[in-house]
Protein backbone atom coordinates (compact mmCIF):
# COMPACT_ATOMS: atom_id res chain seq x y z
CA UNK A 1 0.00 0.00 0.00
CA UNK A 2 1.37 3.39 -0.99
CA UNK A 3 2.00 6.19 1.49
CA UNK A 4 -0.20 9.21 0.70
CA UNK A 5 1.35 12.68 0.85
CA UNK A 6 -0.78 15.78 0.33
CA UNK A 7 0.92 18.39 -1.87
CA UNK A 8 -0.79 21.67 -0.95
CA UNK A 9 -0.12 24.33 -3.55
CA UNK A 10 -1.51 27.23 -5.52
CA UNK A 11 1.04 27.06 -8.35
CA UNK A 12 1.49 24.11 -10.71
CA UNK A 13 5.23 24.79 -10.68
CA UNK A 14 5.40 23.88 -6.99
CA UNK A 15 3.75 20.51 -7.58
CA UNK A 16 6.12 19.84 -10.48
CA UNK A 17 9.12 20.62 -8.28
CA UNK A 18 7.94 18.32 -5.49
CA UNK A 19 7.15 15.64 -8.06
CA UNK A 20 10.71 15.97 -9.38
CA UNK A 21 12.03 15.40 -5.86
CA UNK A 22 9.70 12.55 -4.85
CA UNK A 23 7.77 11.34 -7.91
CA UNK A 24 10.30 8.62 -8.74
CA UNK A 25 9.60 6.85 -5.43
CA UNK A 26 7.11 4.13 -6.31
CA UNK A 27 5.90 3.71 -2.72
CA UNK A 28 4.57 7.28 -2.48
CA UNK A 29 1.29 8.65 -3.81
CA UNK A 30 1.33 12.44 -4.22
CA UNK A 31 -2.16 13.94 -3.86
CA UNK A 32 -2.83 17.45 -5.19
CA UNK A 33 -4.62 19.98 -2.97
CA UNK A 34 -5.04 23.41 -4.58
CA UNK A 35 -7.14 25.38 -2.07
CA UNK A 36 -7.98 25.63 1.62
CA UNK A 37 -11.61 24.72 0.86
CA UNK A 38 -10.50 21.56 -0.90
CA UNK A 39 -8.87 20.34 2.32
CA UNK A 40 -12.27 20.32 4.05
CA UNK A 41 -14.33 18.89 1.16
CA UNK A 42 -16.34 15.73 2.00
CA UNK A 43 -14.67 13.87 -0.86
CA UNK A 44 -11.46 14.00 1.14
CA UNK A 45 -12.92 11.70 3.81
CA UNK A 46 -11.54 8.76 1.86
CA UNK A 47 -8.08 10.30 1.82
CA UNK A 48 -5.68 8.87 4.37
CA UNK A 49 -2.57 11.05 4.19
CA UNK A 50 0.49 10.47 6.35
CA UNK A 51 2.13 13.82 5.57
CA UNK A 52 1.33 17.21 4.03
CA UNK A 53 3.89 19.26 2.09
CA UNK A 54 2.77 22.88 2.00
CA UNK A 55 3.83 25.61 -0.42
CA UNK A 56 4.60 28.93 1.26
CA UNK A 57 1.86 31.24 -0.05
CA UNK A 58 2.42 35.00 -0.45
CA UNK A 59 2.64 35.79 3.26
CA UNK A 60 2.90 34.10 6.64
CA UNK A 61 -0.78 34.66 7.51
CA UNK A 62 -2.03 32.78 4.45
CA UNK A 63 0.49 30.00 4.89
CA UNK A 64 -0.50 29.71 8.56
CA UNK A 65 -4.17 29.46 7.53
CA UNK A 66 -3.35 26.48 5.30
CA UNK A 67 -1.32 24.82 8.07
CA UNK A 68 -4.05 25.29 10.68
CA UNK A 69 -6.73 24.02 8.28
CA UNK A 70 -4.64 20.93 7.56
CA UNK A 71 -4.16 20.31 11.29
CA UNK A 72 -7.91 20.68 11.85
CA UNK A 73 -8.82 18.27 9.03
CA UNK A 74 -6.01 15.79 9.73
CA UNK A 75 -4.81 16.22 13.35
CA UNK A 76 -2.36 13.31 13.10
CA UNK A 77 -0.69 14.55 9.91
CA UNK A 78 2.60 16.51 10.21
CA UNK A 79 3.02 19.50 7.89
CA UNK A 80 6.24 20.46 6.11
CA UNK A 81 6.53 23.93 4.53
CA UNK A 82 8.74 24.49 1.49
CA UNK A 83 9.46 28.08 0.51
CA UNK A 84 11.25 29.80 -2.37
CA UNK A 85 14.25 32.19 -2.18
CA UNK A 86 12.05 35.21 -2.87
CA UNK A 87 9.63 34.35 -0.03
CA UNK A 88 10.05 36.47 3.11
CA UNK A 89 9.17 33.69 5.53
CA UNK A 90 9.17 33.86 9.32
CA UNK A 91 10.02 30.22 9.82
CA UNK A 92 9.81 30.21 13.61
CA UNK A 93 6.30 31.71 13.41
CA UNK A 94 5.18 28.95 11.03
CA UNK A 95 6.64 26.30 13.34
CA UNK A 96 4.73 27.89 16.22
CA UNK A 97 1.56 27.65 14.10
CA UNK A 98 2.01 23.93 13.49
CA UNK A 99 4.69 23.33 10.83
CA UNK A 100 7.06 20.48 11.67
CA UNK A 101 9.75 21.71 9.25
CA UNK A 102 10.33 24.81 7.12
CA UNK A 103 12.83 24.20 4.32
CA UNK A 104 13.93 26.43 1.47
CA UNK A 105 13.83 25.05 -2.03
CA UNK A 106 16.15 24.28 -3.66
CA UNK A 107 18.88 25.15 -1.11
CA UNK A 108 17.53 22.59 1.40
CA UNK A 109 16.56 19.90 -1.15
CA UNK A 110 19.02 17.42 0.35
CA UNK A 111 17.13 17.56 3.67
CA UNK A 112 13.61 17.00 2.30
CA UNK A 113 13.83 13.20 2.37
CA UNK A 114 15.56 13.31 5.77
CA UNK A 115 12.68 15.37 7.15
CA UNK A 116 10.07 13.06 5.61
CA UNK A 117 11.72 9.99 7.14
CA UNK A 118 11.80 11.69 10.54
CA UNK A 119 8.07 12.41 10.33
CA UNK A 120 6.65 9.21 8.83
CA UNK A 121 7.58 5.59 8.26
CA UNK A 122 7.83 4.51 4.61
CA UNK A 123 8.06 0.84 3.70
CA UNK A 124 10.07 0.70 0.48
CA UNK A 125 8.69 -2.36 -1.30
CA UNK A 126 10.82 -2.05 -4.43
CA UNK A 127 13.76 0.24 -5.11
CA UNK A 128 15.16 2.30 -2.22
CA UNK A 129 15.87 5.90 -3.32
CA UNK A 130 19.34 7.25 -2.60
CA UNK A 131 17.76 9.97 -0.44
CA UNK A 132 16.69 7.26 2.01
CA UNK A 133 20.26 5.97 2.28
CA UNK A 134 23.18 7.19 4.35
CA UNK A 135 26.72 6.75 3.04
CA UNK A 136 29.02 5.04 5.54
CA UNK A 137 32.79 4.67 5.73
CA UNK A 138 34.54 1.38 5.08
CA UNK A 139 36.61 1.76 8.24
CA UNK A 140 33.40 1.77 10.32
CA UNK A 141 32.96 -1.92 9.40
CA UNK A 142 34.93 -4.66 11.17
CA UNK A 143 35.87 -7.87 9.40
CA UNK A 144 34.00 -11.04 10.52
CA UNK A 145 31.43 -9.15 12.62
CA UNK A 146 27.66 -9.62 12.36
CA UNK A 147 25.60 -6.61 11.29
CA UNK A 148 22.05 -5.93 12.46
CA UNK A 149 21.33 -3.66 9.49
CA UNK A 150 21.39 -4.01 5.72
CA UNK A 151 24.34 -2.80 3.64
CA UNK A 152 23.65 -1.39 0.18
CA UNK A 153 25.26 0.23 -2.81
CA UNK A 154 23.59 2.60 -5.27
CA UNK A 155 24.06 2.66 -9.04
CA UNK A 156 23.58 6.29 -10.13
CA UNK A 157 23.43 5.47 -13.84
CA UNK A 158 20.06 3.73 -13.47
CA UNK A 159 19.14 4.95 -9.95
CA UNK A 160 19.02 1.39 -8.65
CA UNK A 161 19.87 0.35 -5.09
CA UNK A 162 21.38 -3.09 -4.55
CA UNK A 163 21.49 -4.89 -1.20
CA UNK A 164 25.00 -6.26 -0.68
CA UNK A 165 24.51 -7.77 2.76
CA UNK A 166 21.28 -8.50 4.64
CA UNK A 167 20.61 -7.91 8.31
CA UNK A 168 22.17 -10.76 10.27
CA UNK A 169 24.99 -11.38 7.77
CA UNK A 170 28.72 -10.91 8.37
CA UNK A 171 31.25 -8.40 7.10
CA UNK A 172 33.64 -10.33 4.85
CA UNK A 173 36.80 -9.45 2.96
CA UNK A 174 35.01 -9.52 -0.38
CA UNK A 175 32.69 -6.70 0.77
CA UNK A 176 35.63 -4.63 2.03
CA UNK A 177 37.61 -5.16 -1.19
CA UNK A 178 34.71 -4.26 -3.47
CA UNK A 179 33.95 -1.10 -1.53
CA UNK A 180 37.61 -0.03 -1.50
CA UNK A 181 37.96 -0.51 -5.26
CA UNK A 182 34.52 0.64 -6.38
CA UNK A 183 34.95 4.14 -7.79
CA UNK A 184 31.97 6.27 -6.81
CA UNK A 185 30.08 3.22 -5.46
CA UNK A 186 29.89 3.89 -1.77
CA UNK A 187 28.43 1.65 0.90
CA UNK A 188 25.12 2.75 2.41
CA UNK A 189 22.73 1.86 5.20
CA UNK A 190 19.09 2.86 5.33
CA UNK A 191 18.56 6.03 7.35
CA UNK A 192 15.84 4.23 9.29
CA UNK A 193 18.52 1.73 10.44
CA UNK A 194 21.10 4.32 11.51
CA UNK A 195 20.53 3.73 15.27
CA UNK A 196 21.47 0.05 14.78
CA UNK A 197 24.52 1.06 12.73
CA UNK A 198 25.68 3.58 15.35
CA UNK A 199 25.33 0.96 18.11
CA UNK A 200 27.33 -1.51 16.01
CA UNK A 201 30.19 0.99 15.59
CA UNK A 202 30.15 1.90 19.29
CA UNK A 203 30.48 -1.78 20.24
CA UNK A 204 33.34 -2.23 17.78
CA UNK A 205 35.22 0.82 19.07
CA UNK A 206 34.72 -0.23 22.70
CA UNK A 207 36.14 -3.67 21.91
CA UNK A 208 39.21 -1.94 20.46
CA UNK A 209 39.64 -0.15 23.80
CA UNK A 210 38.96 3.32 22.39
CA UNK A 211 37.45 5.99 24.63
CA UNK A 212 35.77 7.88 21.78
CA UNK A 213 33.07 5.52 20.50
CA UNK A 214 31.33 7.97 18.15
CA UNK A 215 31.90 7.06 14.50
CA UNK A 216 32.90 9.70 11.97
CA UNK A 217 29.67 8.93 10.11
CA UNK A 218 27.58 9.73 13.19
CA UNK A 219 29.67 12.82 13.88
CA UNK A 220 29.28 14.13 10.32
CA UNK A 221 25.49 13.62 10.41
CA UNK A 222 25.28 15.52 13.70
CA UNK A 223 27.37 18.39 12.34
CA UNK A 224 25.35 18.58 9.14
CA UNK A 225 22.15 18.89 11.17
CA UNK A 226 23.76 21.71 13.18
CA UNK A 227 24.65 23.51 9.95
CA UNK A 228 21.09 23.09 8.66
CA UNK A 229 19.70 24.53 11.91
CA UNK A 230 22.14 27.43 11.58
CA UNK A 231 20.96 28.14 8.02
CA UNK A 232 17.33 27.88 9.13
CA UNK A 233 17.87 30.67 11.66
CA UNK A 234 19.90 32.68 9.13
CA UNK A 235 17.07 32.54 6.57
CA UNK A 236 14.31 33.47 9.03
CA UNK A 237 13.00 36.86 7.86
CA UNK A 238 12.01 37.82 11.41
CA UNK A 239 15.47 37.64 13.00
CA UNK A 240 17.64 40.74 12.54
CA UNK A 241 18.71 42.15 15.91
CA UNK A 242 22.15 42.10 17.56
CA UNK A 243 21.27 39.36 20.07
CA UNK A 244 20.19 37.06 17.26
CA UNK A 245 23.37 37.94 15.35
CA UNK A 246 25.37 36.86 18.38
CA UNK A 247 23.30 33.66 18.54
CA UNK A 248 24.18 32.87 14.91
CA UNK A 249 27.86 33.60 15.56
CA UNK A 250 27.77 31.26 18.56
CA UNK A 251 26.10 28.53 16.48
CA UNK A 252 28.83 28.85 13.82
CA UNK A 253 31.52 28.70 16.51
CA UNK A 254 29.97 25.52 17.92
CA UNK A 255 30.02 23.91 14.47
CA UNK A 256 33.72 24.68 14.08
CA UNK A 257 34.40 23.32 17.56
CA UNK A 258 32.45 20.15 16.75
CA UNK A 259 34.43 19.68 13.53
CA UNK A 260 37.62 19.61 15.61
CA UNK A 261 39.64 21.43 12.94
CA UNK A 262 41.13 24.30 14.94
CA UNK A 263 43.02 22.16 17.45
CA UNK A 264 46.70 23.23 17.18
CA UNK A 265 47.83 19.78 18.37
CA UNK A 266 46.48 17.88 15.35
CA UNK A 267 49.17 15.58 13.95
CA UNK A 268 49.74 14.77 10.28
CA UNK A 269 47.63 11.61 10.33
CA UNK A 270 44.72 13.52 11.91
CA UNK A 271 45.04 16.23 9.26
CA UNK A 272 44.92 13.51 6.59
CA UNK A 273 41.84 12.09 8.28
CA UNK A 274 40.14 15.50 8.20
CA UNK A 275 40.67 15.60 4.44
CA UNK A 276 39.94 12.02 3.40
CA UNK A 277 36.78 11.57 5.48
CA UNK A 278 35.08 14.22 3.34
CA UNK A 279 36.22 13.39 -0.20
CA UNK A 280 34.07 11.40 -2.64
CA UNK A 281 30.83 12.67 -1.12
CA UNK A 282 27.98 14.12 -3.21
CA UNK A 283 28.44 17.80 -4.05
CA UNK A 284 25.64 19.59 -2.16
CA UNK A 285 25.29 23.02 -0.57
CA UNK A 286 25.74 21.70 2.96
CA UNK A 287 28.53 19.27 2.15
CA UNK A 288 30.35 22.14 0.44
CA UNK A 289 30.05 24.37 3.53
CA UNK A 290 31.55 21.71 5.77
CA UNK A 291 34.15 20.54 3.26
CA UNK A 292 35.44 24.02 2.47
CA UNK A 293 35.68 24.90 6.17
CA UNK A 294 37.73 21.75 6.85
CA UNK A 295 39.92 21.91 3.73
CA UNK A 296 40.65 25.62 4.20
CA UNK A 297 41.65 25.10 7.84
CA UNK A 298 44.03 22.26 6.89
CA UNK A 299 45.54 24.18 3.96
CA UNK A 300 45.98 27.24 6.17
CA UNK A 301 47.73 25.17 8.84
CA UNK A 302 50.17 23.46 6.45
CA UNK A 303 50.84 26.87 4.83
CA UNK A 304 51.96 28.41 8.12
CA UNK A 305 48.97 30.57 9.05
CA UNK A 306 48.33 31.43 12.71
CA UNK A 307 45.75 29.68 14.92
CA UNK A 308 43.57 32.79 14.80
CA UNK A 309 43.68 32.84 10.99
CA UNK A 310 42.88 29.12 10.85
CA UNK A 311 39.83 29.77 13.02
CA UNK A 312 38.75 32.69 10.83
CA UNK A 313 39.08 30.81 7.54
CA UNK A 314 37.06 27.90 9.00
CA UNK A 315 34.33 30.35 10.04
CA UNK A 316 34.37 31.89 6.56
CA UNK A 317 34.07 28.39 5.09
CA UNK A 318 30.82 27.79 6.98
CA UNK A 319 29.41 31.13 5.79
CA UNK A 320 30.85 31.44 2.29
CA UNK A 321 28.04 30.07 0.11
CA UNK A 322 24.90 31.12 2.02
CA UNK A 323 24.29 33.67 -0.74
CA UNK A 324 23.39 30.79 -3.06
CA UNK A 325 20.13 30.56 -1.11
CA UNK A 326 19.12 33.85 -2.75
CA UNK A 327 19.33 32.59 -6.33
CA UNK A 328 16.09 31.94 -8.17
CA UNK A 329 14.92 28.32 -8.19
CA UNK A 330 15.58 27.71 -11.89
CA UNK A 331 19.05 29.29 -11.75
CA UNK A 332 20.02 27.49 -8.53
CA UNK A 333 19.28 24.08 -10.05
CA UNK A 334 21.57 24.67 -13.05
CA UNK A 335 25.30 24.14 -13.36
CA UNK A 336 27.27 27.21 -14.42
CA UNK A 337 27.69 25.62 -17.87
CA UNK A 338 23.89 25.54 -18.25
CA UNK A 339 23.27 29.14 -17.17
CA UNK A 340 22.44 31.92 -19.60
CA UNK A 341 24.71 35.02 -19.60
CA UNK A 342 22.11 36.84 -17.50
CA UNK A 343 21.87 33.97 -14.98
CA UNK A 344 25.65 33.70 -14.82
CA UNK A 345 25.88 37.40 -14.01
CA UNK A 346 23.43 36.90 -11.12
CA UNK A 347 25.34 33.81 -9.94
CA UNK A 348 28.59 35.78 -9.88
CA UNK A 349 27.09 38.04 -7.23
CA UNK A 350 26.51 35.25 -4.71
CA UNK A 351 29.65 36.11 -2.63
CA UNK A 352 28.25 39.65 -2.23
CA UNK A 353 24.88 38.18 -1.25
CA UNK A 354 26.62 35.97 1.34
CA UNK A 355 28.26 39.03 2.88
CA UNK A 356 25.03 41.06 2.77
CA UNK A 357 23.13 38.26 4.53
CA UNK A 358 25.75 38.10 7.28
CA UNK A 359 25.57 41.88 7.75
CA UNK A 360 21.75 41.92 7.68
CA UNK A 361 21.67 39.32 10.46
CA UNK A 362 24.16 41.37 12.53
CA UNK A 363 26.67 38.50 12.77
CA UNK A 364 29.73 40.14 14.37
CA UNK A 365 32.59 39.68 11.86
CA UNK A 366 35.54 42.03 11.54
CA UNK A 367 36.18 43.96 8.32
CA UNK A 368 38.96 41.68 7.07
CA UNK A 369 36.82 38.56 7.42
CA UNK A 370 33.99 40.33 5.57
CA UNK A 371 36.43 40.92 2.71
CA UNK A 372 37.39 37.24 2.76
CA UNK A 373 33.72 36.28 2.32
CA UNK A 374 33.30 38.68 -0.58
CA UNK A 375 36.56 37.69 -2.30
CA UNK A 376 36.55 33.89 -1.98
CA UNK A 377 35.83 33.38 -5.72
CA UNK A 378 38.39 35.91 -6.98
CA UNK A 379 41.29 34.54 -9.06
CA UNK A 380 44.91 35.64 -8.89
CA UNK A 381 44.89 36.57 -12.60
CA UNK A 382 41.79 38.77 -12.35
CA UNK A 383 39.38 36.30 -13.99
CA UNK A 384 37.32 35.61 -10.86
CA UNK A 385 34.21 37.24 -9.46
CA UNK A 386 32.46 39.36 -8.29
CA UNK A 387 35.01 42.19 -8.82
CA UNK A 388 37.74 40.56 -10.97
CA UNK A 389 40.41 41.47 -8.42
CA UNK A 390 44.03 40.55 -9.07
CA UNK A 391 46.28 38.73 -6.62
CA UNK A 392 47.73 41.79 -4.87
CA UNK A 393 44.22 42.98 -3.94
CA UNK A 394 42.90 39.66 -2.63
CA UNK A 395 43.00 38.76 1.08
CA UNK A 396 45.34 35.84 1.87
CA UNK A 397 42.55 33.88 3.57
CA UNK A 398 40.30 34.44 0.54
CA UNK A 399 43.01 32.75 -1.57
CA UNK A 400 42.95 29.80 0.85
CA UNK A 401 39.15 29.55 0.51
CA UNK A 402 39.45 29.71 -3.29
CA UNK A 403 41.92 26.81 -3.20
CA UNK A 404 39.61 24.85 -0.87
CA UNK A 405 36.66 25.47 -3.21
CA UNK A 406 38.57 24.13 -6.21
CA UNK A 407 39.87 21.14 -4.24
CA UNK A 408 36.30 20.37 -3.15
CA UNK A 409 35.06 20.60 -6.74
CA UNK A 410 37.64 18.05 -7.88
CA UNK A 411 37.22 15.57 -5.01
CA UNK A 412 33.40 15.60 -4.65
CA UNK A 413 30.97 13.38 -6.53
CA UNK A 414 29.10 15.25 -9.25
CA UNK A 415 25.43 15.15 -10.20
CA UNK A 416 25.60 11.50 -11.28
CA UNK A 417 27.72 10.55 -8.24
CA UNK A 418 30.95 10.15 -10.18
CA UNK A 419 33.82 12.18 -11.68
CA UNK A 420 35.71 12.81 -8.43
CA UNK A 421 39.48 12.34 -8.11
CA UNK A 422 41.74 11.45 -5.18
CA UNK A 423 43.31 14.24 -3.09
CA UNK A 424 46.73 13.47 -4.57
CA UNK A 425 45.42 13.61 -8.13
CA UNK A 426 43.54 16.82 -7.31
CA UNK A 427 46.79 18.54 -6.38
CA UNK A 428 48.52 17.19 -9.47
CA UNK A 429 45.76 18.83 -11.53
CA UNK A 430 45.89 22.07 -9.54
CA UNK A 431 49.67 22.24 -9.91
CA UNK A 432 49.45 21.68 -13.67
CA UNK A 433 46.66 24.22 -14.09
CA UNK A 434 48.27 26.99 -12.02
CA UNK A 435 51.95 26.80 -12.93
CA UNK A 436 53.12 30.36 -13.81
CA UNK A 437 55.90 28.86 -15.95
CA UNK A 438 53.14 27.57 -18.24
CA UNK A 439 51.32 30.89 -18.27
CA UNK A 440 48.70 29.77 -15.75
CA UNK A 441 47.89 31.75 -12.63
CA UNK A 442 44.25 31.27 -11.59
CA UNK A 443 45.00 30.19 -8.01
CA UNK A 444 47.87 31.43 -5.85
CA UNK A 445 50.61 29.03 -6.96
CA UNK A 446 52.59 29.45 -3.74
CA UNK A 447 49.62 28.19 -1.71
CA UNK A 448 49.03 25.35 -4.17
CA UNK A 449 52.64 24.24 -3.78
CA UNK A 450 52.59 24.42 0.03
CA UNK A 451 49.36 22.48 0.28
CA UNK A 452 50.44 19.90 -2.33
CA UNK A 453 53.51 19.04 -0.26
CA UNK A 454 51.02 17.72 2.24
CA UNK A 455 50.52 14.84 -0.22
CA UNK A 456 54.16 14.09 -1.03
CA UNK A 457 55.48 10.61 -1.73
CA UNK A 458 56.61 10.00 1.84
CA UNK A 459 53.08 10.64 3.15
CA UNK A 460 51.30 8.69 0.42
CA UNK A 461 51.39 5.37 2.27
CA UNK A 462 49.60 6.87 5.26
CA UNK A 463 47.04 8.50 2.97
CA UNK A 464 46.38 5.23 1.13
CA UNK A 465 45.85 3.40 4.42
CA UNK A 466 43.26 5.94 5.53
CA UNK A 467 41.53 5.95 2.12
CA UNK A 468 41.31 2.14 2.08
CA UNK A 469 40.13 1.92 5.69
CA UNK A 470 43.15 -0.09 6.81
Amino acid sequence: MKTEILICHTSDQFFEEVHELLGHIEDLELVKVKSVDEILEPSNEETNPQLAIQEAIENDDQTSEWIQTLKMAYPHVPVMVLYAPEDEIKTQLLVKNGAAFCLQRPFDDEFVMDAILQLINIEFSKNIPVGALQAIRIKDLVLDTEVDFGIFTHLPSNKKTIKLRAKGSFVDQDLIDKAAKGKGQQLYVMKSELPAFFNYVRRSLREKGLKNTVSMTEKSITIKKQVQQFIGVLLDADLKDFDQGKQLFSMAENIIEELGIINPDLNQEELYENITQLTERPRTNYNTMINVAVYASVFARVSGFSDEEIHDVALAGILHNVGLSQLGIETARKSTDEMSPEELQIYHQYPVKSLNMVKAKRIPLDEDLCKVLEQHMENADGTGFPKKLRSQNIQALAKILRLAKEFDRLTSLGENLHDSVTPTRAFEILTEQNDPAKGNNTLDFGLVRKASKFFDKKSQEALDKISEGA
